[in-house]
Formats: C-alpha cells, sequence, structure tokens
C-alpha cells in the first residue's frame, strides 16, 4: 500500500509547499487560540481567492488569463502534454497539485518549465485522486503589491518576477516604493527618477481601478480597504496574483471576535 503520506512529504521538498499559506497557516494554528483564529481566517480567505478574481476582472473589463484543470492520475498524460506545449510556445508555468480527499496541498511550483511538473506528477500514486491546475504565464516586466488602509496606499514595485518582493531581489535591484496617504494632497516616492516615479503612479492609479473600480482621490474620500499582488508584461497586461478586501489581509482583524 503507497503511503500518501510520505508521497506528500517527498513532493512538498521539491514542489515549493513550504512557501505556500498553507504551510504557513498549519504552524500560525498552533500559536495559541489567536493564532488560530488568524490562521482560520487566513485560509477562509484565500479559498475565495479564485472566485473574488474573476468578479473583480469581470466587473473592471479585464479578461481572464486561461487556466487548465486535471483530475490526476487518470488524466496525467493530458497534463504533461499541455505543459510542455506551452513550455514550447514560451509560457512559464504556476502548478498546483491538491489532494481531492483533504484539499491539501501537495505540490507548488512558480513559473517553472515542464520538467518538475512532470517529475511530481509521477511521483503521485495511482489509487489516490489529485487536482492539478495548470497557469501559464509570461515573464513580468513589472510586479507589484499595493496595501491600502482606510483609504491609506502603500506600494512596493520592482522590475522583474513577483518573487523578488515576496523572497528577496538579486543584489544590485532595487524595490521602488510609493504612498498616498493622509493628507492626500499628492503620491510620495521612494525615487527622484521621473521615469519611475510615472510607473509607480501609473501602476497605483490603475490597479486601483481594476480592483475598487475607483480614483485614487475617491479612495482616501471612501476610506477603503485593498491587498493586492499582480505583476504587468507588456504582451498580457495586468494579471493578478491576489485580491483582498479583508481586514485579515489589510490589517485591523481582531483575533478575539
Amino acid at each position: 500500500m503507497v503511503d500518501t503520506g510520505a508521497v506528500k512529504a517527498a513532493l512538498h521538498r521539491v514542489g515549493g509547499e513550504g512557501t505556500s499559506i498553507n504551510r504557513w497557516c498549519r504552524a500560525l494554528a498552533t500559536v495559541g487560540p489567536q493564532g488560530a483564529a488568524l490562521s482560520h481566517a487566513l485560509l477562509s480567505e484565500d479559498a475565495g481567492k479564485a472566485a473574488r478574481l474573476a468578479s473583480m476582472l469581470a466587473a473592471a473589463g479585464v479578461r481572464m488569463h486561461k487556466t487548465y484543470l486535471f483530475t490526476l492520475p487518470r488524466e496525467a498524460e493530458g497534463c504533461i502534454a499541455v505543459c510542455r506545449d506551452l513550455e514550447a510556445t514560451g509560457w512559464v508555468l504556476t502548478v498546483r497539485i491538491v489532494d481531492v480527499n483533504d484539499g491539501s496541498l501537495v505540490f507548488r511550483t512558480v513559473d517553472s518549465d515542464a520538467g518538475p511538473i512532470a517529475t511530481a506528477v509521477a511521483r503521485l500514486p495511482l489509487n489516490h485522486l489529485y487536482t492539478a491546475t495548470i497557469t501559464p504565464n509570461k515573464n513580468a516586466t513589472i510586479s507589484g503589491t499595493i496595501l491600502v488602509r482606510k483609504g491609506d496606499a502603500c506600494m512596493e514595485m520592482i522590475y522583474g518576477p513577483h518573487h523578488w518582493l515576496t523572497k528577496s531581489a538579486p543584489e544590485g535591484v532595487t524595490v521602488l516604493r510609493c504612498w498616498y496617504c493622509f493628507p492626500h494632497c499628492s503620491v510620495r516616492y521612494s525615487t527622484d527618477q521621473l521615469d519611475y516615479r510615472l510607473a509607480l503612479f501609473q501602476n497605483l492609479r490603475d490597479v486601483v481601478r481594476i480592483a475598487l473600480g475607483m480614483s485614487l482621490r475617491q479612495l482616501s474620500h471612501t476610506r477603503s480597504a485593498l491587498y493586492v499582488e499582480y505583476q504587468w508584461n507588456q504582451e498580457l497586461g495586468y494579471k493578478f496574483f491576489d485580491c483582498s478586501y479583508s481586514e485579515v489581509w489589510t490589517g485591523g482583524f481582531n483575533t478575539t471576535r
């Protein structure tokens, strides 16, 4: 009999699961009642991410980027064939493999080629069911994260992939920042270079318009909240990895309620 726990452990080591919110929340849940409450709220918000992104983009008239869904191991051959075809036409691949029984994340890789995905699929036991979500992507020109709390906005932006923001950027690559905060007279910047300031302003304005349907001035008046992770590419335009309007991401979440 296949030890599915051992299989998951092996796939975790090669699949980047250690960087996922699932694993972080499992550890957080062990830090007393407050940690458990925050972990539950984060996972609940994460579970609704796909539907939330679809609704947001539809309301803004922005095209959704195509994803592919496979049931494994039954559709393993087709899954790998699609991955190889996408790679051959210039795409990089973000993949999540989830255990159908308990919803646990078994394998995750970001902006990968088909090789590691084929290896992970080949390791799955034949008597167990999994779903694989394949999301093709192009290399990012710009990546950013925006946090808005009570109408005050802060943005971090980098020329390169988004994991340079969430992990660490290579030596010599600068994280650019801007702020639109009370008294909301103007946007403040971390740089004096006009081309960088223009890109920062355009990204902040565009993403707020897409995610909230309002201008920066309206943002300050409504005291809205928002958390967004996104990238921009000349060919694809804006692509969103996460979007939340919840206090659990934007701050102020009460773990005692």
